[in-house]
């Protein structure tokens, strides 16, 4: 396996395993989730700065695409696990979370047909279904805005990769 793609495996690892330690202690899961974009950060420059090693002369193309493949195999297995993760791990957030939707329209006095409406409208947003795609095209996007700004820093400032 190349070493690109055992970073993007080896982060989402870390990431994943700093989610659940993070779920077993009952802290906050805020902690863990940003820490899935350093993560992936790190895992799209060491992945780069080691192919730009191994071929010098690569250009913006074939760098950028180096980042990706870090980044789309980090997405794809951090995507799969949050589902996996709402899923069947700990459903109970999602629950709490639409309780509280539905608990504050109650209070501010909704009808209710309108509190109904807010319970499914509640229950189709937080779902790990939803969360697992909007996952996805939230880690894709920052893999390719991450790949992109390291393949311009790396061709502007060769010591970042030389080094």
């Amino acid at each position: 396996m190349e070493n690109r793609i055992t970073l993007g495996v080896g982060f989402a690892i870390l990431g994943m395993s700093t989610h659940m330690v993070t779920f077993f202690l009952g802290v906050d899961s805020f902690f863990s989730t940003q820490l899935y974009f350093l993560y992936l950060l790190l895992a799209i420059y060491l992945g780069m700065r080691s192919y730009k090693r191994s071929q010098p002369e690569a250009g913006f193309r074939h760098l950028f695409k180096s980042g990706m493949q870090g980044g789309a195999i980090f997405t794809l297995l951090v995507s799969a696990f949050g589902f996996v993760y709402y899923k069947w791990i700990n459903p109970e957030y999602f629950l709490h979370r639409i309780e509280s939707r539905v608990a504050e329209a109650t209070q501010l006095g909704y009808s209710a047909e309108d509190i109904e409406k807010v319970r499914s409208t509640a229950e189709f947003i937080f779902s790990s279904v939803v969360d697992g795609t909007v996952s996805l095209i939230m880690f894709m996007l920052m893999s390719v805005l991450y790949s992109l700004t390291i393949t311009v820093l790396f061709r502007r400032i060769p010591a970042l990769w030389k080094g």
